[in-house]
């Protein structure tokens, strides 16, 4: 099916990636990204592909075309003598697999130009021409693979393409100035910029539109972060020698670290204190936000001696932890790997001591970042926890403009750094509806607030051809709403009461299902318990087949729990041909508690020459009732007590008596405890009445 829409940007957005999906009651769509721009727009001509046929332009305007593999696409357009104009292919960019390749020719064919890979947008090209003199020129431009079909945006005009902003982050709350610089070396601002809030290391990110040249329509703009970190700047002595940090104040941290390497072979130096044994995570932002510079980390001691630097990695934006020998001032050193530098180097690099963690969608086919469901239906993700020092467990939300989302688990477990979590669509998602979300997780020592889940390992894995998808996209889910449809299956417990002796940790539950739906009579069953206590697990096993099947759940816990109850919920998720659906199981009781308890009738005191009797009484718990044998623990001198006593599996009560000697110390006190013991199953049970202290008097 394909659908024609015409879209309509309100004014004042600013030009850049933005992107769009289309949801129907059977699914939505991939999301598409498209390119906000105001240059005006024509289509690539169907015939050229030789120079004699190049198809005219004027300046400024944007060609969307397409690649015919082998076969070059020519296009000229007119200027003036000493005329600037700026070039750019935006394709990869896009999501589009085309690798350009720009030449622009003069009128006598000599060529002016040559645009291949970009150090910031990579294999989109782009460049500034200055016409030698008057007269027609020609652009030839193709993939330089030969390969077809993919599509590319050819932009001309006076506009200020721009790579990245100086500073790369900005403060919330705090009056900014901020500027870019384009790639004919203007210099666009600086403008004061105030963002009024922001949660987080860095939460947030901003498009700056750059005005165009006077005399030309079209615009730019760049990628601005946001934090509510404080942002330290480098100062002038960054660019000259390392010696001259040495009067530089140390940097409190947390902090976002921000700078530009100006020139090739610059290295920028921060100092900051750190307490020993405490790591420090330093995580690099420059490529993401439009930067040519892939950062380069060292950390030195306050002498200027190397002490580490980040390993080799994928990744052009390093995350790195430095644990400090010693309490003191350090220095972190940020340069460019192979030591670039230029005006639009720019970098932001957050410094975070003490434990922290970051999460990310697991790069694998079953997890993607588009998902439909019914009214309560189940979309099922594989959540991955990088932790830095952070063992803790971590708490899970779901952040959306659509109310009525439930997440389950609400939390990875302390020290997981896997876990399948489970997002319910809210019980009034109506068919076709759309709507975006994000998961976010956050630890009880959380200083920096919520952290956002990051897609870009499955969003560079689908989009090869865009290796730093746009900044918006990175974890931000899109749901569609499906039409309802009948239920798949249904559960029911045998008991809603659940026995755990303590001194057992080991109980059985059976649940008893019936497949309803023939879409689900193979699928696959899960159990996700809710409420359970910390150190308490559950395991659920199929015990026989057919449409109504029982399943057993075990209960596993240490031996010697402390005695408590709870309230537990099970939710059960079937799985077929990638759908999922859920059914809540409703309130169960789990007790967990001594199957044995003591009650003890004691005589008000000790009389020499007497016989004292000592009833006791015994409850039982759980569902294996034994014999108990019941006996006094170690006697002291003056007291004779009886044999041990057995009570019989249905017996509850039994009385020891105990004589007191004609030579027992009056005016001194004795105590005495009563131990029982019986079995659970296949496990003694022993235990103890509390003490009891009775004097001895005379008669």
């Amino acid at each position: 099916m394909q659908v024609r829409c015409r879209l309509t940007v309100l004014a004042g957005v600013a030009g850049g990636i933005g992107g769009m999906a289309v949801a129907t009651r059977q699914g939505i769509s991939d999301v598409q990204y498209v390119m906000i721009d105001d240059l005006p727009s024509v289509a690539e001509a169907s015939d050229n592909h030789s120079p004699e046929l190049a198809q005219r332009l004027t300046v400024p305007t944007a060609v969307d075309g397409q690649s015919d593999g082998t076969l070059s696409d020519f296009f000229q357009f007119e200027a003036r003598q000493g005329e600037q104009i700026a070039c750019e292919v935006v394709a990869s960019r896009l999501g589009w697999d085309y690798d350009a390749l720009v030449r622009i020719c003069g009128p006598d064919g000599t060529e002016c130009l040559l645009l291949d890979d970009d150090p910031a947008t990579g294999a989109d090209p782009r460049g500034l021409f200055t016409a030698p003199k008057a007269g027609w020129y020609r652009i030839e431009l193709r993939d330089h693979r030969y390969k077809p079909e993919g599509r590319y945006r050819l932009r001309l005009g006076h506009v200020p393409f721009a790579t990245c902003a100086q500073p790369l982050v900005v403060p919330a709350g705090v009056a900014t100035h901020l500027a870019a610089t384009d790639i004919a070396g203007r210099r666009h601002g600086p403008r004061e910029l105030l963002i009024a809030a922001a949660s987080g290391p860095l939460p947030g990110i901003l498009v700056m539109p750059l005005a165009a040249m006077p005399e030309s329509p079209g615009s730019g703009s760049v990628l601005v972060g946001v934090t509510d970190l404080p942002v330290a700047y480098e100062s002038p002595a960054d660019a000259s020698a390392a010696s001259s940090t040495a009067q530089t104040p140390s940097i409190a941290l947390p902090a976002v670290l921000a700078g530009t390497l100006q020139q090739p072979g610059e290295v920028d130096h921060y100092r900051f204190a750190a307490r020993k044994g405490v790591s420090v995570q330093f995580r690099a932002m420059s490529r993401s936000l439009g930067s040519p510079a892939v950062i380069s980390l060292r950390v030195a001691d306050a002498a200027g001696k190397r002490l580490a630097e980040n390993p080799p990695s994928d990744s052009d934006e390093p995350v790195w932890s430095f644990v400090p020998p010693e309490d003191g001032v350090y220095e972190l050193q940020v340069g460019d790997l192979i030591g670039r530098g230029g005006p639009d180097f720019s970098y932001a690099v957050v410094a975070r001591p003490g434990p922290s963690f970051a999460l990310q969608l697991k790069n694998d086919k079953n997890n993607r970042w588009r998902h439909a469901a019914p009214p309560g239906g189940v979309l099922a993700l594989d959540v991955q926890c990088q932790r830095q020092g952070e063992d803790g467990p971590i708490e899970l939300a779901i952040d959306s403009p659509r109310a009525g989302w439930q997440i389950v688990p609400g939390r990875l477990p302390a020290k997981a750094n896997e876990a399948r979590v489970y997002l319910i669509a809210p019980q009034d998602f109506a068919p076709g509806e759309i709507t975006s979300l994000r998961l976010v997780g956050r630890t009880s020592s959380s200083e920096g607030g919520w952290v956002s889940l990051s897609t870009l390992a499955v969003l560079r894995a689908a989009r090869p051809a865009c290796p730093y998808p746009p900044a918006w996209h990175d974890g931000l889910l899109f749901v569609s709403g499906l039409a309802g449809e009948s239920p798949w299956f249904r559960a029911e417990p045998v008991s809603r009461e659940v026995f755990l002796p303590r001194q057992v940790g080991s109980a059985r539950l059976e649940v008893k299902v019936d497949r309803l739906s023939d879409a689900f009579r193979q699928g696959n069953l899960t159990f996700v318990p809710l409420g359970l206590p910390s150190n308490v697990s559950v395991d659920a096993k199929r015990k026989d087949e057919g449409s109504s099947e029982l399943w057993e759940l075990t209960f596993k816990g240490p031996a010697n729990l402390p005695e408590s109850n709870h309230f537990v919920r099970f939710f059960l998720v079937g799985e077929a041909g990638g759908q999922f659906r859920g059914f809540w199981s409703g309130d169960i009781k789990l007790q967990v508690a001594s199957p044995l308890r003591l009650a003890v009738q004691w005589p008000a005191a000790w009389v020499p020459g007497q016989v004292h009797p000592v009833h006791v009484a015994v409850t039982r718990l759980g569902s294996d009732p034994q014999p108990v044998e019941l006996r006094l623990k170690t006697l002291p001198r003056g007291l004779r007590g009886p044999e041990p006593v057995t009570l019989a599996a249905d017996a509850s009560q039994a009385t020891l008596h105990v004589t007191v000697t004609e030579d027992a110390p009056v005016g001194t006190d004795l105590a005495l405890v009563v131990v029982a013991r019986t079995r659970y199953g296949e496990t003694n049970i022993e235990v103890e009445s509390a003490p009891q202290t009775l004097p001895i008097k005379a008669p």
